[in-house]
């Protein structure tokens, strides 16, 4: 089997596919196990395709993996080229995903409990993590759950978003572009999707105009991607009653390892997405 299944929480549009569209989404039998991978966690391509990281938590202290890619967007061509071990800084064993700014100069970890929050880094060059500074965290407990995992960025700086574990996502304003410490943020009200299950937000991913967003769910019985279109661009309290697609890895739900998903990227056409699978390092691709 190499498709999908929509689940019937609701009633479901007319499926069409398309750039940025998972409800026509196909396995196109692409996959990588990631190069020195201990447990996987966030992901983040660069864009243009040529350069991607993973955040891998080890016991001994979490480490940043930077890989090259070539050609664009080949998942099949990771190669890691650097590391940045996270031990000895403020946060050690609970990265759980990371993000970067536009120019390369900033780096973003979004950590665990009881590190539930968002740590800055600034760079010498762009995408350089051979000796990257810490700034300091913004220290905003997210409604004092401590399961917060994902963390996405919108393209002028200016707003965040957090993922947690019960549901909810967090909005965080920044008053400073891509600065969390300088000047202190603000985070809103919570928004939880509704018409849906309770389940545990891994990440979240925004089309590049802000008119849909997608969240990674992982849960015992659900492992899948949720779409939700907005009808104003970037506020998430604007979303519809959104999709719910559950993606099988290599057409098999119940194989082993199970399938899981933690992580969401997609490229700048908006026709090919990549599901990260923490439970055996390896990332998925499907046609859009």
């Amino acid at each position: 089997m190499s498709g999908l299944i929509i689940n019937p929480f609701q009633v479901q549009p007319l499926i069409t596919g398309g750039p940025w569209d998972f409800s026509g989404a196909i396995y196109n039998s692409i996959s990588k196990v990631i190069p020195n991978m201990t447990q996987a966690r966030g992901l983040y391509t660069v864009p243009g395709g040529l350069i991607a990281f993973a955040v891998d938590r080890i016991a001994t202290g979490d480490i940043v993996r930077k890989y090259s890619m070539s050609p664009a967007n080949d998942i099949t061509s990771l190669t890691q080229v650097d590391t940045f071990a996270l031990s000895g800084q403020s946060l050690a064993n609970d990265a759980m995903d990371i993000f970067f700014s536009p120019d390369g100069l900033k780096m973003f970890i979004m950590g665990f409990s009881p590190q539930d929050q968002i740590h800055q880094y600034t760079l010498t060059g762009a995408h350089d993590i051979s000796a990257p500074t810490f700034d300091g965290q913004y220290g905003d407990t997210f409604g004092g759950n401590p399961a917060t995992f994902g963390l996405f960025i919108k393209p002028d700086g200016l707003k965040a978003w957090v993922t947690e574990g019960t549901g909810q996502i967090f909005p965080v304003t920044l008053t400073t572009a891509w600065d969390f410490i300088a000047t202190a943020p603000s985070t809103g009200t919570a928004t939880s999707p509704g018409g849906l299950p309770s389940v545990n937000w891994r990440d979240i991913y925004f089309r590049d105009d802000g008119t849909r967003f997608y969240l990674a769910s992982f849960t015992a019985t659900e492992n899948a991607v949720f779409q939700f279109d907005l009808s104003v661009p970037w506020d998430e309290t604007s979303h519809d009653a959104g999709t719910v697609i559950s993606l099988p890895d290599s057409g098999n739900n119940s194989g082993t390892p199970p399938f899981s998903i933690t992580d969401v990227e997609i490229t700048q056409s908006g026709t090919k997405a990549t599901i990260l699978n923490p439970l055996d390092n390896t990332l998925y691709e499907y046609d859009l």
